[in-house]
């Protein structure tokens, strides 16, 4: 890839069925993701319902996140670039490997959930796929790096082929590194490091459809291509590395927690030099927000990116992570992820290609009920974790018995606002599949700002 990362240019799209491809099959992954999350969210109000065989909490949870990760979010991934690119650069360069590496993802992901269903699991948070599944997935997206590669070599750059492209290539090593045969604290490590490429690739692949949209939603040029650059290195040298930020108080000595919280509180950077970047690139149409889906999409993605930053500190901190570690706090994360970053900036994208459009509810209460559960994931974590801390300290709270039961009064409230905010969100993704269904253009001639 060579030449300026900003600009604009006039091209014609001939189809894009590798982008429909990757919308639908995740759309489909994204409602039972959903429907697996809220099942599990009712379940801590109700724990017999629907406790069968294949679907016991252990089993269930692992399969509806695994559904969520990589079978949306990692597909809604290969979508927004399959989409973005050649509206940029031109069209796709080795087409039938775009539609493979789709196929490769989601066939991965149907093995590893089936597999997590019903035979087994591999340990790790967020990483519970077998082997198998795994290298379907890694082929993927090795196959989906090496088709923007090719598409843009020769022709002009643009800072969103620049993450698409790198976000491939570091969620295949992350993944591949997560499956290294290694022991103990080696073991530990690695998964965390692979959970960290894995919310990089999601992360990357967003911000790159951000700065794809939101020019175009705005009609403004890109603010400052020297920012562009910044929050593009930043980003993946600093949430590439924060994966023991993601194990404090665990196995890992103290000097890599040390480590952890210097990666931790350095996601700063690449979270502010995108939002001063595309917030001054939304000059002169911040009143639009309300009343444009695409611009209201865009924000709410990137303020699910500056929580996300909060989350992170959160955890590498130690002085924060002695609280709120190994509580609900630490579930906020895959949420702000998958369905906030990510969702909010492909869902934006899918709603920009079809005609922007006033606000809808269903939009609405996506964005609220993403906002809301990671507010009451984040209120019970620290409720929880104070209380945790209570016992050792003072007389009120005992750790066994009818003492320790007194303690755990307080999750009720909790787990009704959980699934109940569960619903609106259920709501807007089945919207957001009907969207991505809609897609009957097979030739679209584009002016794109990037």
């Amino acid at each position: 890839m060579s030449g300026s990362i900003v600009g604009t240019m006039e091209i014609r799209v001939h189809g894009d069925g590798p982008a429909k491809l990757a919308f639908r099959l995740g759309g489909v992954f994204l409602i039972l993701g959903a429907a697996g999350m809220l099942l599990q969210a009712l379940r801590l109000s109700v724990p017999d319902l629907l406790n069968i065989a294949g679907f016991s909490f252990g089993r269930l949870q692992p399969a509806a996140l695994g559904a969520i990760t990589f079978g949306w979010a990692v597909l809604g991934s290969l979508g927004a670039a399959y989409y973005a690119v050649p509206r940029l650069v031109g069209p796709l360069r080795l087409g039938p490997l775009a539609n493979v590496s789709v196929l490769s993802v989601a066939v991965g992901t149907v093995l590893g959930i089936v597999s997590v269903l019903l035979f087994e699991t591999a340990p790790g948070f967020q990483l519970e796929f077998p082997l198998f599944a795994d290298a379907l997935i890694i082929a993927g997206l090795v196959l989906a790096a090496g088709v923007i590669v090719e598409t843009s070599r020769d022709r002009r750059a643009y800072i969103s082929v620049w993450f698409f492209a790198a976000a491939f290539t570091f969620g295949a090593l992350g993944l591949g590194l997560s499956n290294l045969p290694l022991d103990g604290l080696g073991h530990a490590l690695t998964l965390r490091v692979g959970q960290a490429a894995m919310w990089t690739l999601i992360l990357g692949s967003a911000v790159g459809t951000l700065y794809f949209l939101i020019p175009r939603g705005t009609g403004n040029a890109l603010y400052s291509a020297k920012l562009s650059a910044i929050s593009f290195w930043t980003l993946f040298g600093v949430f590439g590395w924060i994966g023991p930020a993601l194990m404090t108080y665990g196995p890992a000595p103290a000097w890599l927690d040390t480590i952890g919280a210097l990666f931790a509180i350095a996601t700063i950077v690449p979270v502010a030099s995108v939002l001063a970047n595309l917030g001054l690139t939304l000059q002169g149409r911040w009143g639009d927000i309300t009343s444009s889906s695409v611009l209201t999409l865009a924000v709410a993605s990137l303020a699910s990116l500056a929580l996300l930053s909060v989350h992170v500190i959160g955890l590498g901190v130690r002085s924060a992570s002695a609280v709120v570690q190994y509580t609900p706090w630490v579930e906020a994360g895959p949420v702000l992820v998958t369905l906030g970053v990510a969702t909010f900036a492909f869902l934006g994208l899918r709603v920009e290609g079809a005609g922007d459009r006033p606000v809808s509810w269903f939009i609405r209460g996506l964005i609220g009920g993403v906002m809301g559960l990671v507010l009451v994931l984040w209120i019970n974590g620290l409720a929880t974790g104070l209380t945790w801390l209570a016992g050792p300290n003072s007389q009120d709270f005992t750790n066994a018995g009818s003492g320790f039961s007194n303690t755990t009064v307080l999750q009720v409230g909790f787990d009704v606002a959980r699934w109940l905010l569960w619903i609106p969100v259920v709501g807007g993704v089945l919207y957001a599949w009907v969207t991505w269904t809609r897609w009957n253009e097979e030739l679209v001639e584009e002016s794109a700002d990037a």
